[in-house]
């Protein structure tokens, strides 16, 4: 594994790359909380079939810096184009995202279309109403954002918890190791919090998400996702918004796999993703 440093806009950043530069490249966006190692896995078993990976960790996630610019889907979407510039890819890539980074892939291939050949959403959010709304956007105020970031911090480690108790024993090795490098990074990068506070704070409302939606599904851009019949985080309401304005995106759900699925059945969602699933 090859790994940099980055300055781009905003922060200096983590970037790994992997996998033979001839070979299809594939773009890794990690979600709110999860650093790139939890990519690992699974880019570990696409790099043995020929792909090269490149993963990044968003703005003050993982080990990543972060000048604590509002962390909107846009922001994040520049700092993929910047991580894709750094590493000299110009070319269109396949992107895959975990979670709500589904809404920064988006934005990725809305803004910059030349850039994206495929998005692939893995345990897609959609438009969360949980996390939508004006109560969360008020999180990100001044007089709110220190105490917020605090709680954030445990709770999301809390939750990193229950995701690695439902990992399977026959998981591969380094899905624990993952998990284990995703707390760390979670408990002990002083910026973690705040930057998840920035980054739901600054989440799209749903009129710019439904216009970001129709923008892809305008392009020629080809969008698949994949959900989980285990499922405890994304709702079926959000992932309802994306089938209704991307009506040519592909589904298919592994039943037993709850939101981390890359983290519990790494060899199935390279499967799903080579088209074999």
């Amino acid at each position: 594994m090859s790994m940099d440093w980055v300055d781009v806009s905003h922060g200096r950043v983590r970037v790994a790359v992997d996998g033979p530069e001839d070979g299809p490249t594939l773009l890794m966006i990690h979600g709110l909380s999860y650093p790139l190692e939890a990519w690992g896995p699974l880019s570990r078993l696409l790099v043995a079939s020929g792909v090269r990976t490149i993963r990044s960790d968003l703005y003050g996630r993982g080990f990543s810096g972060w000048d604590g610019t509002p962390l909107s889907c846009a922001v994040m979407a520049e700092q993929q184009r910047a991580v894709l510039d750094h590493v000299g890819v110009e070319s269109p890539v396949q992107v895959i995202s975990l979670s709500n980074a589904d809404l920064i892939a988006l934005w990725l291939a809305a803004t910059h279309p030349g850039r994206v050949r495929e998005l692939a959403l893995v345990g897609p959010s959609g438009f969360d109403a949980r996390t939508m709304n004006a109560p969360t956007r008020w999180m990100g105020s001044a007089l709110l954002r220190p105490g917020m970031a605090r709680w954030m911090r445990h709770r999301l480690v809390q939750r990193m918890g229950r995701h690695a108790a439902h990992m399977p024993a026959s998981a591969p090795p380094d899905c624990a190791e993952a998990y284990e490098a995703s707390m760390n990074a979670a408990r002990t990068h002083p910026p973690f919090g705040a930057a998840v506070v920035s980054h739901l704070a600054s989440l799209p409302r749903r009129a710019e998400l439904e216009a970001t939606l129709d923008a892809v599904a305008a392009s020629d851009i080809a969008v698949r996702a994949l959900h989980f019949g285990a499922e405890q985080d994304a709702t079926p309401a959000g992932v309802e918004v994306l089938r209704r304005h991307l009506p040519a995106m592909q589904s298919q759900t592994l039943a037993d796999c709850g939101h981390m699925g890359m983290l519990e059945t790494p060899g199935a969602i390279r499967a799903w993703w080579q088209g074999r699933l």
